[in-house]
């Protein structure tokens, strides 16, 4: 008995004296907020190479984006929506295929583009109009993607260094003489880290084709991508973002069959200020 109360009173010691560390956890509001402009720059950059059944190739070539675009969100009316106004900048594309090199100011066509968005009172895009003259339908895509599509919906509840969330993205890719392949993308996206003001998340993401797309019979979609984004908790928004990914797309045009394998690189930069601000 006596052996017994002895154990019993070290294991009691031995518990009370474990050291208690609690998880530290993390709030994510992102949202646009009433008054503030964002200003963001991009470059996006693709390879890509097509061939026909048998492996031969048909075409190669690479193309490379820059665009940086603002976006300005007005007063909050008085359900506290407000509206977010994005405007274009400087934007140049340059194309290289099969050793021809071309590159294109995109900025003056651009500029002809007006994209408002309306948010809600926690600062999420939740429609958008898109208008301009002599847009084309890829210009009238580009905006609401930017603007709504392409927003990070966090977790409402609190995250821990190492937990988890996903989201599916819309995905469109306009290809001549086939249509608008649909797809989507499914993204992890995971907390690795928080030093500051400043959270990285590393980003995994699958893509495939979207249920019941109208892109051709015989169409396939298949990829996978990687990244990391770096998230502000004083700006309420992303530091900046970088992503690989690589897409396989099958597809029929004109009675020929064609493998198309892209692959892709964003890095993008966001600065936040205060409306009047410089």
């Amino acid at each position: 008995m006596a052996y017994r109360t002895s154990f019993l009173c070290l294991l009691a010691i031995g518990t009370f004296s474990l050291p208690v560390v609690a998880q530290e956890t993390y709030i994510f509001n992102r949202g646009f907020r009433p008054g503030i402009v964002y200003t963001t720059r991009a470059t996006l950059s693709n390879d890509m190479a097509m061939s026909a059944p048998g492996g031969m190739s048909v075409m190669k070539g690479t193309t490379q984006q820059e665009f940086d675009f603002t976006t300005t969100a007005g007063a909050a009316a008085g359900d506290g929506t407000f509206e977010v106004v994005m405007a274009f900048g400087k934007g140049v594309a340059t194309v290289d295929m099969q050793g021809m090199k071309q590159t294109v100011d995109l900025t003056e066509k651009l500029a002809g583009l007006e994209v408002t968005g309306t948010c809600s009172e926690g600062g999420t895009v939740e429609s958008v109009e898109v208008t301009g003259v002599d847009i084309d339908e890829m210009l009238k895509q580009l905006g609401p993607q930017l603007l709504k599509d392409n927003q990070i919906r966090y977790p409402t509840e609190p995250m821990a260094i190492g937990t988890s969330f996903e989201q599916s993205t819309p995905l469109d890719i306009p290809l001549q003489g086939v249509g608008i392949i649909k797809g989507v993308v499914e993204s992890t996206f995971k907390l690795a880290s928080v030093e500051g003001d400043l959270a990285t998340f590393e980003v995994a993401q699958k893509i495939g084709i979207e249920s019941g797309s109208q892109a051709g019979d015989g169409t396939r979609l298949e990829g996978s991508g990687s990244g990391v984004i770096v998230y502000s908790f004083s700006d309420r928004f992303e530091r900046s973002a970088r992503q690989n990914t690589t897409m396989r797309i099958k597809m029929s045009t004109a009675g020929n069959a064609f493998t198309m394998d892209v692959t892709s690189q964003l890095e993008q930069h966001n600065t936040v200020r205060a409306a009047g601000a410089h």
